[in-house]
Protein backbone atom coordinates (compact mmCIF):
# COMPACT_ATOMS: atom_id res chain seq x y z
CA UNK A 1 0.00 0.00 0.00
CA UNK A 2 1.15 3.50 -1.24
CA UNK A 3 1.50 5.91 2.13
CA UNK A 4 2.99 8.23 0.23
CA UNK A 5 1.48 11.60 0.24
CA UNK A 6 -0.70 10.84 3.19
CA UNK A 7 -1.18 14.18 6.07
CA UNK A 8 -3.69 14.22 8.81
CA UNK A 9 -5.39 16.77 10.21
CA UNK A 10 -6.49 16.82 13.95
CA UNK A 11 -9.39 19.35 15.70
CA UNK A 12 -9.11 19.72 19.51
CA UNK A 13 -11.82 20.71 21.63
CA UNK A 14 -11.93 21.10 25.34
CA UNK A 15 -15.08 20.20 27.09
CA UNK A 16 -16.25 20.38 30.55
CA UNK A 17 -19.84 20.12 30.87
CA UNK A 18 -20.20 21.02 27.01
CA UNK A 19 -17.48 22.71 25.19
CA UNK A 20 -15.19 25.46 26.36
CA UNK A 21 -12.80 25.83 23.58
CA UNK A 22 -12.17 24.53 20.14
CA UNK A 23 -10.61 26.08 16.91
CA UNK A 24 -13.54 28.11 16.42
CA UNK A 25 -13.16 29.72 20.07
CA UNK A 26 -9.82 29.91 19.48
CA UNK A 27 -10.33 31.98 16.12
CA UNK A 28 -12.60 34.05 17.86
CA UNK A 29 -11.16 34.86 20.69
CA UNK A 30 -8.08 36.11 18.62
CA UNK A 31 -9.95 38.47 16.38
CA UNK A 32 -11.56 39.76 19.52
CA UNK A 33 -7.96 40.04 21.12
CA UNK A 34 -6.83 41.74 17.77
CA UNK A 35 -9.81 44.15 17.03
CA UNK A 36 -10.62 44.83 20.52
CA UNK A 37 -14.75 44.00 20.03
CA UNK A 38 -16.66 41.07 20.16
CA UNK A 39 -19.00 42.79 16.47
CA UNK A 40 -15.86 43.44 14.85
CA UNK A 41 -14.48 39.70 15.75
CA UNK A 42 -17.43 37.79 14.50
CA UNK A 43 -17.97 40.01 11.45
CA UNK A 44 -14.83 38.93 10.17
CA UNK A 45 -15.45 35.24 10.81
CA UNK A 46 -19.04 35.56 9.26
CA UNK A 47 -20.36 34.17 12.53
CA UNK A 48 -23.56 35.40 13.91
CA UNK A 49 -23.08 38.28 17.21
CA UNK A 50 -25.85 36.32 18.88
CA UNK A 51 -24.07 32.75 18.39
CA UNK A 52 -21.11 34.27 19.64
CA UNK A 53 -22.66 35.60 22.35
CA UNK A 54 -24.09 32.56 23.37
CA UNK A 55 -20.61 30.54 23.03
CA UNK A 56 -18.78 33.24 25.56
CA UNK A 57 -21.60 32.73 27.51
CA UNK A 58 -21.52 29.12 28.29
CA UNK A 59 -18.02 28.72 28.29
CA UNK A 60 -17.69 31.55 30.95
CA UNK A 61 -20.56 29.83 32.91
CA UNK A 62 -19.11 26.61 32.30
CA UNK A 63 -15.29 27.82 33.74
CA UNK A 64 -16.86 30.24 36.35
CA UNK A 65 -15.00 32.96 35.04
CA UNK A 66 -15.42 35.63 32.38
CA UNK A 67 -13.49 34.98 29.51
CA UNK A 68 -14.23 38.97 28.08
CA UNK A 69 -14.00 42.31 29.53
CA UNK A 70 -16.92 44.12 28.45
CA UNK A 71 -16.65 47.97 27.78
CA UNK A 72 -19.82 49.89 27.67
CA UNK A 73 -20.31 52.19 24.24
CA UNK A 74 -20.14 55.90 24.76
CA UNK A 75 -18.63 58.83 22.27
CA UNK A 76 -15.30 56.47 22.06
CA UNK A 77 -17.90 53.20 21.34
CA UNK A 78 -17.93 49.90 23.60
CA UNK A 79 -16.05 46.96 22.69
CA UNK A 80 -14.95 44.04 24.46
CA UNK A 81 -11.13 42.70 25.62
CA UNK A 82 -9.96 39.75 26.44
CA UNK A 83 -9.67 39.15 30.76
CA UNK A 84 -6.86 37.61 32.22
CA UNK A 85 -8.88 34.24 32.22
CA UNK A 86 -9.56 34.61 28.59
CA UNK A 87 -6.01 35.15 27.80
CA UNK A 88 -5.02 32.43 30.27
CA UNK A 89 -7.43 30.26 28.67
CA UNK A 90 -6.63 31.24 24.70
CA UNK A 91 -2.59 31.24 25.33
CA UNK A 92 -2.95 27.53 26.85
CA UNK A 93 -5.48 25.85 24.28
CA UNK A 94 -3.09 26.90 21.40
CA UNK A 95 -0.12 25.49 23.53
CA UNK A 96 -1.44 22.52 23.79
CA UNK A 97 -2.57 22.58 20.63
CA UNK A 98 1.05 22.81 19.34
CA UNK A 99 2.50 20.37 21.85
CA UNK A 100 -0.32 17.95 21.02
CA UNK A 101 0.26 18.03 17.06
CA UNK A 102 3.93 17.22 17.39
CA UNK A 103 3.24 14.25 19.14
CA UNK A 104 0.30 13.02 16.48
CA UNK A 105 2.95 13.49 13.98
CA UNK A 106 5.59 11.29 15.74
CA UNK A 107 2.49 9.07 15.95
CA UNK A 108 1.18 9.13 12.40
CA UNK A 109 4.81 9.10 11.48
CA UNK A 110 5.40 5.39 12.99
CA UNK A 111 1.87 4.03 11.36
CA UNK A 112 2.06 5.71 7.86
CA UNK A 113 5.50 6.37 7.10
CA UNK A 114 6.21 4.68 3.88
CA UNK A 115 8.48 1.78 3.88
Amino acid sequence: MDFNGLDFDMSIRIMKDSKIIGPGMAILLENVKRYESLNKATAKMGMAYSKAWKIIKNAESSLGAPILERRIGGSGGGGAVLSKDGEYLLETYQQFVEEANVEVEKVFKKYFECR
